[in-house]
């Protein structure tokens, strides 16, 4: 089952503007698109870190 809060269209606005990427300095992000989606997840909900489901990571 999917939990992902953002759509592939909504993803491939945003994606290009997160830091992280491949080519970016510093350090490339694990899953930049997963890392958002459970932002947007605990934001919604007004949810504690400790409530995220597994599958947000």
């Amino acid at each position: 089952m999917s939990r992902r809060t953002l759509t592939d269209r909504q993803w491939a606005i945003i994606g290009p503007l997160v830091p992280g990427k491949e080519g970016d300095r510093g350090r490339t992000g694990a899953d930049n698109r997963l890392f958002l989606d459970a932002i947007l997840w605990l934001a919604r909900g007004a949810s504690p870190w400790r409530d995220l489901p597994p599958e947000l990571g």
